[in-house]
């Protein structure tokens, strides 16, 4: 996983895919809650941590949408 991306954000993906190609798939595709842009994209903007944090937490949760 590239070690660009936020400490906080690696951990929580890896805590939860287990495996380096799944996280880089899931950062790399994109995604309808998050309007259509990757998780790599959205980490870029202002709030973006946030936004994906807590969409990796909604997915622990079970939520898919």
């Amino acid at each position: 996983m590239n070690s660009n991306i936020d400490r906080d954000v690696r951990e929580c993906l890896y805590k939860l895919f287990n495996d380096e190609a799944l996280c880089n798939e899931w950062l790399s595709t994109p995604k309808q809650p998050l309007n259509g842009l990757t998780p790599l994209e959205v980490l870029k903007l202002k709030d973006g941590k946030n936004r994906v944090l807590e969409m990796i937490e909604r997915i622990e949760l079970g939520d898919f949408s």
